[in-house]
């Protein structure tokens, strides 16, 4: 037996052997992916590319959408695939050839970019000739076409549609996706109402002696005015037969324009004229029997703001140019004196008469004569007199006080008031200058105490005037009193105030039983300071008695405060094809209160209501406005309004604040409505049967009729046509979709999962004392229903999908019903009970505590119960506050959705309203992409390692190494790095808590290379080399580059610089890519001293030179040891002479030399001519 085991195990491991050796035939290929994202409905792709591959081999390519990665979607040999939604898919490609395979995996992500189609439309219709245009919000429109309606369009590139009749029209726009939405639109011609007014002289010249220009004005009541308008005169004269005359107004204002037309001109006689006007759209206005007698008229008149005597003379329906006889005049008028131009013709009027500084105007009457150029005369009167007195008006006040003006009505304008006389009251000094209150002519004091006052007051004119005027001492002053309507059905609100005074002081002495205060009721505190006047508001209807007492006195009245009532408060809402229309109809017993109304739309995400067009919200509470509100006129039906959602028509009118004088609104909801534009898929119930497993109600709204289908199950093909039935029957375990379209083939889609979907659930409404309540489940036609209480199940309450409690009492009806529901119908053989407990009276809801949780990628269902904190009362409601459209019952299904935050509440209703609420909070993030980590690899010691990462789109990033290294830092680097440094460093991306795959690299750390720089001379060659530290590098490995003055370089080791300028030379040395850079000082790059001078001028040894070789001091010595020659810091100067220049003989001499460095030379040098 161990012999059998011994040998086994030895062919076991024999084939592994040669499995592992075939293995390795296949070459490791490598595998890459591309992808275009979603941005239409399933157009996602993406492209394989592998390199490396074994010929021959066969290469087959699996694609999951995780996190399923046990059923592919599709298995392919080609390198594409097409048809792909938004999601995380997976690609796993499989090598085969002659039995043996291997495999790559690459993951990539297809992102959801489709913008779904989104448009409004507009339209305007005249003369019954009417054009409706496409406003796109989103998406990319390339088709557009009316599909019903007076005007069938075909299909046309443009967003324009011209020459349509007025009706209701069916507009569908396709997208570039091939999908099309459809709304319908209703082209009214706008109502229009005209009025025209009488003719009248459009001025006083006539247009000759037979000829007048009347005009009269067209105004567009309702709607506009069309161009051109055509008007018909019919002239009916004193006698004859009537004259017709017309004329053509090309344009104009749309809205008011004045018509001027010249017509036969009856001097002094009677006759009327007809007037017909007909726009461009062909609506007729008329007004006939316009009466017209005009005759010639002269008048005088004076201008009493200057001081020089004057008068002026006009004419009205005449023909210049006229001319003037002055029938009578005061004595020693001479016309001439004033006009040279008397008695004309006068081509213009007025002409004006006024006394100069040479001719006074005499005071008197005047009678001229007037004559225009059609012989027609007639006269007018004048008297000139003195300049008119300023006057005065007097205006009393709050208690004891008053305010006196001037000029009065027509007086003289003044220029200085002096105050003589005045009551004890009167603070100033008497005589008191008061000028300083004339401004451009006219005076003005308030508050001036009551009594008697003497005013000396002079006008512009220079004339002087004296006024005795009193301001009486004030008694009761009466009260003022106004009512506005409350914000509720038998409220009011009142304002209270007494003339000339401020209220001080408001009692509720009587009032109505249901008067929210306790009487007497002081509400004084509600007087507005500012204007010393008293507002409340939500007083209800009735008799009140009050004490109202002010600045001047006191008294107590009684009144009547108003009721108001609603009438009629009915909103009717016409829904079409992607649009509807709002029909307000509202009544109240006050027919002429200024009432608005608006449409607002609800924001779910903000809670606050916006304008159902622009989305502009309003503040909680605040007053609709035309930029947070549609304005709807009452009684005229709103057309053509294209939003989805829920929407609300509210009432605003004012009422009087709370002690303020600014009004308050009041906005009344009317209606709350919800329009989805289409079909809505609202939830699904599961009605368990035994012999007919797999029912599931699909609860749907939409114009009916509605069609329902399944078109996939897990993903894949699964087509069912349900007909205009919304339960299905045979479903097995799965996740489908689900697809709802209305008549006006709008399609909306849903996914549920089979084994998430819960049966039906009981809600309860109104469950207050003294109230009718009741408890219901959602109702088909084809269920049946039984109630009854679970401590006494053989008493059937109900047997509707409702229980009624009326009224509800806790104390009776605490406890536990429930509901049976089934069906008797052929095919449907559910059978299901289902119960809800009504709690004592007391019991307070709750929900649980909030919660935020964080998904990572998952596609699966999410139990929201799982995720409530806490305990927690069973047989509330969930309600998502976002719109992913994934949730049923409790359970939420996370698939092919955009990621992002999603919120969820759960709400119990206790007793009377009460409730508790707690919020479910997830963070959907995907699976972040692996980042590529990165680094500046290889890494010198003492050098910065720089880490890199990918980038991952709106990821953070978690780094760990050697060295207890860490950072958040998408690029981190590391300073003065050492071998500790050396190592795999590890990199993450995070999208919230979602974390990628690790991805890493290794970081080498390389020593730098450690050397000396020797610089000295070898021999006569003076070099500078690199030595390397015992055990640091191989100097044969390393690279060299040198630098030094005057642009010396060098790339070997060592260097000879024999003779070349001395100076800082600087080595780099190079070993593993790590660099080491030195500096050495050389001084002096000579080594070889000359052996002799020949001082012949030749160019050569004339000199003893050693420059370079940086000399500090220098001697030179005859043969017996003599110094004949010395120099310090020298350099080439001695040819051979002494000290004083003489020439040496010819010999050899013995030098001395001591450099810079400290270094000393000697030796013998000979000199030869």
């Amino acid at each position: 037996m161990k012999l059998f085991l011994h040998r086994t195990f030895l062919v076991v491991f024999f084939c592994l052997i040669c499995s592992n050796m075939a293995q390795a035939q296949l070459a490791n290929f490598t595998l890459s992916l591309t992808k275009t994202d979603e941005t239409c409905t399933g157009n996602g792709t993406i492209n394989f590319t592998v390199t490396n591959t074994t010929p021959g081999a066969n290469m087959v390519f699996a694609v999951y959408l995780l996190p399923n990665t046990t059923t592919p979607v599709t298995t392919t040999q080609a390198l594409l695939v097409d048809g792909l939604a938004a999601g995380n898919y997976r690609v796993i490609a499989t090598q085969t050839l002659d039995g043996q395979t291997n495999a790559q995996q690459q993951d990539i992500v297809i992102h959801p970019l489709v913008v779904p189609l989104t448009y409004y439309l507009s339209g305007n219709s005249v003369c019954n000739v009417g054009t409706i245009t496409v406003g796109v919000n989103q998406g990319t429109a390339v088709g557009y076409e009316i599909i019903s309606g007076p005007v069938i369009v075909p299909e046309q590139t443009s967003h324009v549609f011209t020459n349509l009749l007025p009706g209701e029209y069916v507009v569908r726009v396709h997208d570039a996706c091939g999908d099309a939405v459809v709304q319908t639109f209703t082209l009214v011609n706008p109502p229009h109402t005209f009025a025209l007014d009488q003719l009248k002289p459009a001025q006083c010249q006539l247009v000759d002696c037979n000829t007048i220009t009347l005009a009269h004005t067209l105004t567009a009541v309702l709607g506009t005015i069309s161009y051109p308008v055509t008007i018909q005169y019919t002239v009916h004269p004193p006698s004859g037969p009537a004259i017709v005359l017309s004329q053509t107004v090309p344009a104009g204002n749309f809205q008011e324009q004045e018509f001027t037309m010249a017509l036969p001109f009856y001097h002094n006689q009677s006759y009327t004229i007809d007037a017909v006007i007909t726009d461009h759209c062909g609506y007729v206005t008329t007004s006939i029997g316009n009466p017209v007698n005009e005759r010639l008229t002269a008048s005088m008149n004076s201008n009493p703001t200057i001081c020089p005597r004057n008068f002026s003379i006009e004419a009205c329906q005449f023909v210049p140019p006229v001319t003037l006889n002055f029938v009578s005049a005061p004595p020693g008028f001479n016309p001439s004196l004033f006009s040279a131009a008397y008695p004309g013709p006068y081509a213009t009027v007025p002409i004006v008469y006024q006394s100069n500084d040479v001719n006074e105007l005499p005071q008197g009457s005047y009678t001229v004569a007037l004559t225009d150029a059609c012989s027609r005369s007639a006269q007018a009167s004048f008297t000139v007199t003195e300049p008119v007195e300023p006057g005065y008006s007097m205006l009393p006040q709050t208690c004891g006080f008053g305010q006196i003006s001037m000029p009065g009505q027509n007086g003289t304008p003044v220029a200085q008031v002096v105050i003589t006389a005045a009551p004890a009251a009167f603070t100033q000094t008497l005589p008191y200058n008061a000028s300083a209150h004339v401004n451009n002519g006219s005076f003005m004091m308030e508050q001036l105490p009551s009594g008697s006052y003497t005013f000396s007051v002079t006008s512009i004119c220079g004339q002087t005037y004296q006024y005795n005027i009193t301001i009486p001492p004030s008694g009761s002053q009466p009260v003022l009193i106004s009512y506005l309507r409350g914000c509720a059905d038998g409220q009011t609100s009142v304002r209270i105030g007494v003339q000339n005074s401020r209220v001080t002081q408001v009692i509720f002495n009587a009032a109505p039983t249901d008067f929210p205060y306790a009487l007497p009721y002081d509400a004084s505190a509600l007087i507005f300071a500012e204007d010393g006047r008293f507002y409340m508001n939500g007083l209800p209807q009735g008799t009140y008695n009050l004490f109202v007492k002010d600045e001047c006195g006191q008294r107590t009245i009684t009144i009547q405060m108003p009721g108001y009532a609603t009438v009629n408060n009915t909103v009717d809402v016409d829904a079409n094809c992607g649009s509807f229309n709002v029909y307000v109809n509202y009544a109240s017993n006050e027919p002429n209160a200024p009432h608005s109304y608006w449409l607002q739309k609800y924001d779910p995400a903000t809670g606050l209501w916006m304008h159902p067009i622009t989305g502009v919200a309003t503040t909680a509470d605040a007053e609709p406005e035309p930029q947070t509100a549609l304005l709807l006129i009452n009684q005229v039906m709103t057309l053509n309004i294209a939003s989805i959602g829920t929407f609300r028509v509210v009432k605003l009118h004012k009422t009087y604040g709370n002690g303020q004088d600014d009004l308050v609104p009041c906005v009344i909801p009317i209606k709350e409505f919800v329009f989805t534009g289409g079909p809505q898929i609202l939830d699904a119930n599961l009605l368990p049967c035994a012999t007919n497993p797999g029912q599931v109600a699909i609860v749907a709204q939409g114009i009916a009729p509605l069609s329902y289908y399944i078109t996939t199950k897990d993903g894949q093909p699964f087509y069912v046509d349900n007909g205009t039935s919304n339960v299905f029957t045979g479903l097995t375990p799965g996740i489908y979709n689900f697809q709802v379209r209305d008549v006006c083939q709008n399609i909306v889609n849903r996914l549920f999962d089979f084994g998430s979907i819960p049966p039906p659930s009981i809600v309860q409404s109104i469950l207050c004392d003294g109230q009718n309540g009741q408890l219901a489940v959602h109702g088909f036609d084809f269920l049946n229903f039984q109630w009854w209480n679970a401590a006494n199940p053989g008493v059937i309450l109900s047997t509707t999908s409702s229980l009624s409690f009326a009224p509800f009492s806790a104390a009776l009806h605490a406890g536990t019903y429930v509901v049976r529901i089934y069906s008797t119908q052929s095919g449907f053989c559910t059978d299901q009970t289902v119960s809800y407990t009504i709690p004592p009276a007391g019991t307070a809801p709750f929900a649980g505590n909030d919660t935020t949780s964080d998904l990572c990628g998952i596609a699966t269902t999410v139990d929201l119960f799982e995720h409530l904190d806490g305990a927690f009362h069973p047989g509330g409601i969930w309600e998502e506050l976002t719109g992913s459209g994934m949730m049923v019952g409790h359970s939420w299904l996370p698939m092919n959705i955009p990621y992002g935050t999603y919120r969820f509440r759960y709400t119990v209703t206790g007793l009377c309203g009460a409730s508790d609420s707690a919020e479910v909070t997830f963070h959907f993030n995907p699976v972040p992409d692996t980042p590529v980590a990165g680094a500046n690899v290889p890494v010198c010691a003492a050098h910065t390692i720089a880490l890199t990462a990918s980038t991952v789109l709106g990821a953070t990033y978690q780094w760990t190494g050697p060295n207890g290294f860490t950072s958040v830092e998408q690029n981190p680097t590391i300073a003065n790095a050492s071998a500790a440094n050396a190592g795999v460093y590890s990199v993450v991306a995070r999208l919230g808590n979602c974390e990628s795959e690790a991805a890493t690299v290794t970081v080498d750390v390389n020593p730098s290379p450690q050397f000396t720089v020797v610089a000295a001379c070898v021999g006569n060659a003076f070099q500078a080399s690199v030595v390397p530290v015992p055990g640091s590098f191989d100097v044969g490995a390393a690279t060299y580059e040198w630098t030094g003055p005057e642009s010396f370089t060098a790339s070997e080791n060592p260097i000879v610089i024999t003779g070349a300028a001395q100076g800082t030379y600087t080595v780099t040395v190079t070993v593993d890519g790590c660099p080491t850079m030195q500096d050495v000082v050389v001084e002096n790059t000579q080594c070889a001293i000359p052996a002799g001078v020949s001082p012949n001028h030749d160019g050569n040894n004339d000199t003893f030179d050693l420059t370079g070789f940086g000399v500090l001091q220098f001697k030179i010595y005859s043969r017996y040891g003599r110094m004949v020659f010395e120099q310090e810091d020298y350099s080439n100067q001695w040819y051979g002479q002494d000290f004083n220049g003489n020439r040496l003989p010819d010999a050899t001499y013995y030098y001395y030399i001591r450099l810079k460095t400290g270094e000393e030379r000697t030796g013998w040098v000979y000199v030869i001519r």
